[in-house]
């Protein structure tokens, strides 16, 4: 007997070749027609919907939708034909969901979704994507792309024909872009709401949202969250300088942008001082270019509080270091004495928090005074400096303390690994015992408690230590480190 099945494939392979290509836009009605003939005479071959699905590079859930199903269509079409003629669905009403549709006939949604294509094919209604289907005459179609329906609650409301792919967002983006060029649309002024433009443009809002994307990516636009949408201070220029028509120029960087290009992106850590002031210097001249908080701080990747305290745009920052550097020099704060704290100061001085951190900032550089994180900023000399790695201050109870003195990001918690990995393998911390808890160790080094977690942290990963509050080392905790390079 012969081998039919390579015939067979050949056979409802044929009906598909000339399909284009699955790319999950919206197909028009006659679209519709041709991929529905079609799938369904290779189904009626013996095709799978696998089979169909591959050869078209289609999820299987697509091609299902095409297989016509003749006796069920035909009869929910007879029904809505029938309705339409009696007047019971208007002209240029609304007509029901397919939901509705499937469940007053007792079919699928499937089985409404082609009745309502073989409506549009014949002209007696007009699918509008994410909105529905609107009763039309084959015999007068409307003219214009707009037309004035009747929706389910009575109201009449504007909509747009579907038209060719990108032809609406390119109509409401070339609109927008040319007032803001003319003047329509000042410069730092907010554009109407998503709302009002589509209403305008007779769309939808997620057609506005595709469209403005382009000129929000080129910070022409600028969407700020509660707030509304606004027109970048030098949206003309940037217009100009980003038009994709002038690729051969230079890409355009605003002023205030030149100021920043050299800061490193923000991270959590601590800032030294001198960085502190390299932020300053920046973000202030940033912001005399006219940029404001929201896209300094868009820029640098950082929250808006972060801008608003290297902002140096208040005069009080040399009077209060003035202030506090005389009170230093004339012994106010004696030497290695801890400072009020910063609400302290600002109430003493009547100016704001912010200034007085910008105006300890400039005496750390001048080493007048040593910041310890989470525990305050000491009195110093620049003359002579602490030595070693501790230093004895006063608290503000009056009573000596040992302190740490501030050791580059990272150090103290390498510190602490390094020593107990040593502790490890010269076997004070025995295979098998427990270490000190976090608070010993803390007080051993001098810091707080985060730190020693932060420090251990590796080494639990690595199973070198196990448990949380007071681990205990691993029975082959010496292997292990071998293993691993030791403490390096």
């Amino acid at each position: 007997m012969p081998d039919t099945s390579t015939t067979s494939i050949l056979s409802w392979q044929a009906d598909l070749k000339d399909l284009p290509r699955y790319t999950g836009r919206r197909l028009t009605a006659s679209e519709w027609t041709t991929h529905r003939s079609a799938i369904t005479a290779a189904s009626r071959k013996g095709a799978t919907l696998r089979e169909i699905a591959t050869f078209l590079g289609a999820p299987p859930a697509s091609v299902h939708r095409y297989i016509d199903r003749d006796p069920q269509a035909i009869t929910v079409e007879t029904m809505l034909r029938a309705r339409i003629d009696d007047g019971t669905y208007p002209l240029h009403s609304q007509l029901p969901t397919q939901k509705e549709i499937a469940k007053e006939a007792g079919t699928s949604p499937q089985i409404a979704d082609l009745a309502l294509d073989r409506l549009a094919e014949a002209g007696l209604a007009t699918r509008f994507p994410g909105l529905g289907a609107v009763v039309t005459d084959p015999d007068k179609p409307p003219q214009g792309p707009i037309l004035t329906v009747r929706t389910r609650s009575g109201k009449p409301a504007t909509r747009t024909f579907p038209p060719t792919p990108g032809n609406a967002t390119d109509r409401v983006r070339a609109t927008v872009t040319r007032r803001i060029q003319d003047g329509t649309y000042p410069e730092g002024s907010r554009i109407p709401c998503h709302d009002d433009l589509a209403r305008e443009f007779a769309t939808q809002t997620v057609v506005i949202t595709a469209a403005l994307k382009p000129l929000r990516l080129r910070r022409v636009l600028k969407t700020i969250r509660s707030k509304g949408t606004y027109v970048h201070p030098e949206a003309r220029t940037l217009l100009q300088h980003e038009d994709p028509a002038r690729a051969d120029r230079q890409p355009f960087t605003p002023a205030w942008q030149a100021s920043l290009q050299d800061l490193p992106r923000y991270t959590r850590r601590h800032l030294t001082a001198s960085e502190h002031t390299a932020y300053r210097t920046a973000i202030t001249a940033a912001y005399d270019h006219s940029a404001t908080q929201d896209q300094i701080a868009q820029f640098l990747g950082a929250p808006v509080r972060f801008v608003v305290r290297h902002l140096d745009n208040t005069p009080e920052v040399p009077e209060a270091e003035a202030t506090l550097r005389t009170r230093i020099v004339e012994g106010t704060y004696p030497m290695h004495t801890l400072l009020p704290k910063k609400a302290e100061l600002a109430r003493d001085l009547g100016v704001r928090v912010q200034t007085i951190e910008i105006a300890l900032d400039l005496l750390i550089e001048a080493g007048l005074i040593l910041r310890f994180i989470g525990l305050g900023t000491v009195v110093t000399g620049p003359d002579s400096p602490p030595q070693g790695t501790y230093v004895m201050v006063r608290d503000r109870s009056g009573e000596w303390v040992k302190r740490r003195i501030p050791i580059p990001n990272g150090g103290i918690t390498r510190q602490i690994r390094t020593a107990v990995t040593r502790r490890i393998e010269d076997g004070t911390y025995r295979e098998g015992s427990r270490i000190p808890t976090q608070a010993v160790i803390a007080e051993e080094f001098a810091t707080q408690k985060v730190c020693v977690s932060v420090a251990l942290k590796p080494l639990k990963v690595s199973n070198i230590l196990v448990g949380c509050a007071r681990p205990y080392v691993h029975h082959m905790a010496r292997t292990l480190l071998r293993q691993q390079g030791g403490s390096a």
